[in-house]
């Protein structure tokens, strides 16, 4: 069902600072009609997909086909074309550099989420853009900390992630993009040396790959963890952001923080020993 997301764009980025960043939108297309209807300016020229995805943080809207799809890593696992006989074999990585040999590179590639279904197109833009249709999965870049704060909406809304699959390779084609679309969960990514180099992420970036139909929940779960984790200032100001969008943020009560709660148990142990 077709929700409002620019709203939920709204929320998600009075939760999270994004620090001068977009949350993306990813929708992979498998028919000509769904790829052309889409407005999105369609590339003309290759370039890779994490170059893509960084444009689209920073407010633009891109849709691309094979023939545009640069990196070969990103080909294969989007679903544009076959991996080839070097990821079947493990030579392909291990050639890289990136494995101590063939059989730890096969046994890693095995394991890797890629899809299947040929692609006809993908249309990457900021996730409020998403209008008409629903993105199949939500990408948000920020620092650590504000990974942190996605993770526990997350796990508060739907309990811990065990399969977080990290390989420091393939980042945002695999770990961002495929691996949440297939496995309908959360995953994490600290970018790899490739996206680093060519989209020239911030060494303080990472990034999150949010299935679309969990974004909703992950909203609730930051709202509801906001008292908890948070210090008063920042709620004020999720406070401040969040009302104007309709929010209930009543749920969101000052100075009672769990770890300042904890600290002051701790203090008052330590005083009452003392008058002992």
């Amino acid at each position: 069902m077709k929700q409002d997301n620019a709203l939920l764009a709204s929320e998600l980025s009075t939760l999270i600072k994004l620090n001068g960043r977009q949350l993306v939108g990813v929708k992979l297309v498998y028919t000509k009609k769904d790829f052309d209807k889409d407005e999105s300016q369609e590339l003309t020229a290759p370039l890779e997909y994490c170059v893509v995805v960084k444009s689209a943080t920073l407010g633009k809207s891109i849709k691309l086909r094979k023939q545009c799809s640069q990196c070969s890593g990103s080909t294969f696992a989007l679903g544009f074309s076959d991996p080839g006989e070097g990821f079947y074999t493990g030579c392909g990585s291990c050639d890289l550099g990136l494995f101590k040999d063939p059989e730890i590179a096969l046994k890693t590639n095995h394991q890797l989420k890629y899809l299947h279904k040929p692609l006809y197109g993908v249309i990457v833009k900021p996730f409020e853009k998403f209008d008409k249709t629903n993105p199949d999965v939500v990408l948000i870049v920020t620092n650590p900390r504000e990974l942190m704060r996605v993770m526990q909406g997350y796990t508060c809304s739907f309990g811990i992630q065990p399969h977080i699959a990290l390989t420091g390779n393939q980042a945002v084609c695999i770990e961002s993009t495929s691996t949440p679309i297939i496995t309908d969960e959360i995953n994490l990514s600290m970018f790899c040396s490739g996206t680093r180099y060519l989209a020239k992420w911030k060494d303080s970036e990472a990034i999150a790959g949010v299935p679309y139909s969990k974004i909703k929940g992950l909203i609730q779960g930051l709202i509801d963890t906001v008292r908890a984790t948070e210090m008063d200032d920042r709620k004020k100001e999720i406070i401040a952001g969040l009302k104007p969008l309709g929010v209930d943020t009543s749920c969101i009560t000052f100075d009672n923080a769990y770890y300042l709660l904890i600290e002051r148990e701790k203090i008052k142990k330590r005083k009452t020993s003392k008058e002992k």
